[in-house]
């Protein structure tokens, strides 16, 4: 059974209710569902865990083990979660990203483990649980998201969404052409910049350097193309990378889970983004 992948509204039925919800943003996931298990890992994303149904989990690290229902973990830090068969969510921010430095900076400088019993965990039960089997918009979910980052840091985080014009233009033209058909030298040309002033300027605008912002869509594109029941060797090679191998390296090294722990055959998985990338 294929998973469901859903682009610009637009959904592809299935027969059986999903075990696992993904929100896709440019710098950010959210995933909700009822199997999310994982070995020792660590990973390029900062990591929000919670437990949705208010079971506790539990976080083994090299420091020991934690049971808690709130964890955020610090990027690069080896990790590993036990978690009974319940509705869990997680959120992976790209650790470049303004909200994840800005959390790392208020909670992590001196630990690598942020963990809550108490009203932490109630405020992002009470922002996410909604989420738990059930599909809602992605507009829901970011604002979700950003609900809980505001929780965290306050007034330092603040949610953008008007850009610089040439960002926008350069943000269509990757969306239009796809990330792996696009070069910085063109992107640049068309908005009349040279590329250190167009990386400079993307940094600025949407807090995510302009080379991340293109892997992040590669990665984006080739699961949702394997959601949509196309191979992942095929969706790697749509995708822009050099093949199946290399695309899971990469998967892992942002996320600490493979395509394939995600997207399992003998599960319903929904994906739902915040934009089509429709790279041919």
């Amino acid at each position: 059974m294929s998973p469901q992948v859903e682009f610009s509204g637009q959904s592809i039925e299935t027969d059986q209710s999903p075990s696992s919800y993904i929100y896709l943003r440019y710098d950010r996931i959210l995933l909700v569902g009822n199997t999310l298990q994982n070995d020792y890992h660590s990973h390029h994303a900062l990591q929000i865990s919670l437990s949705l149904d208010g079971d506790h989990f539990v976080v083994n690290h090299p420091e020991g083990h934690d049971k808690t229902r709130f964890a955020v973990i610090a990027p690069s830090y080896l990790h590993q979660i036990d978690q009974a068969d319940s509705w869990r969510a997680l959120i992976l921010l790209e650790a470049e990203s303004e909200a994840a430095k800005a959390i790392v900076n208020r909670y992590l400088r001196n630990d690598n483990l942020l963990l809550s019993d108490g009203e932490i965990a109630d405020y992002c039960k009470d922002q996410l649980a909604k989420f738990s089997q059930r599909q809602l918009t992605m507009a829901e979910a970011n604002q979700a998201v950003d609900n809980i980052i505001r929780f965290l840091v306050g007034d330092v985080f603040d949610a953008q969404s008007d850009y610089d014009q040439r960002i926008e233009k350069v943000m269509a033209a990757i969306d239009r052409q796809g990330a792996n058909r696009v070069s910085t030298p063109e992107l640049a040309d068309s908005v009349d910049l040279s590329e250190s002033r167009l990386s400079h300027l993307f940094k600025k605008e949407t807090g995510v350097p302009l080379r991340r912002y293109l892997l992040w869509q590669k990665i984006y594109f080739a699961g949702f193309r394997i959601a949509a029941g196309i191979s992942m060797t095929k969706a790697a090679e749509e995708a822009g990378f050099a093949d199946t191998a290399h695309f899971s390296r990469t998967f892992r090294s942002m996320f600490g889970m493979s395509p394939s722990d995600i997207m399992k055959p003998s599960e319903t998985v929904r994906v739902i983004a915040d934009k089509a990338l429709l790279m041919g």
